[in-house]
Parts: C-alpha cells; structure tokens; sequence
C-alpha cells in the first residue's frame, strides 16, 4: 500500500510500525513523537520536500529500519533522536542531517 500526504505529526504514540510494502511519501513536515518506530518488509518513508521543509523523529526508545527498508530524506532538515538505531535497511540524507 501506498500513501502521500502533505505532513504526519503524531504524539504520544506508544508504537509505529511500516510493515509488508509500505510506502509513505510526505512533501512539507513530518513530526513524530513515539517510543518506537520500527520499518520492516520492503517498507519506504520518502520525505520529499523542498528547502523549507522539516523532519523531526523523536523516539523515547528504539528506532528500527530492517533489510530492505528505508527512509530517504531530501527535506532541508532531518533531526533523528533515540535512544538506540538498528540499521539493517539504508538511510539517505540528501542536506542537513542531526542525530541526538
């Protein structure tokens, strides 16, 4: 499945989970704030944006990108903050990137 939209702002989410194929392209800003963010089977976040747009992940606690999956960032700023990264799938960051 598949979707684009202009923004995701989530709060307080105790889980996200990108499963089986999913693909997720967002254009202005994207602000998520959960516990765990976990991309498993072939799942795609694309985050599309122009020079003005801005990506903040907070995740209190693991964030998980699996063989096969991606994030991929062309957004003026990409700002990641977790406790711990398992990198399994690629993440691309085309500008600025910070990971706290």
């Amino acid at each position: 499945s598949s979707v684009d939209v202009g923004a995701i702002e989530t709060k307080n989410i105790t889980a996200i989970n990108c499963m089986k194929d999913s693909v997720i392209t967002v254009e202005r800003k994207v602000a998520i704030d959960t516990h765990t963010l976990e991309m498993a089977d072939n799942a795609k976040l694309k985050l599309t944006g122009d020079e003005s747009s801005e990506c903040l992940i907070n995740a209190a606690d693991h964030i998980l990108i699996d063989s096969g999956s991606s994030i991929e960032c062309s957004f003026r700023s990409f700002d990641m903050r977790c406790k711990t990264v398992e990198l399994k799938g690629t993440m691309i960051v085309h500008e600025r990137c910070a990971c706290a």
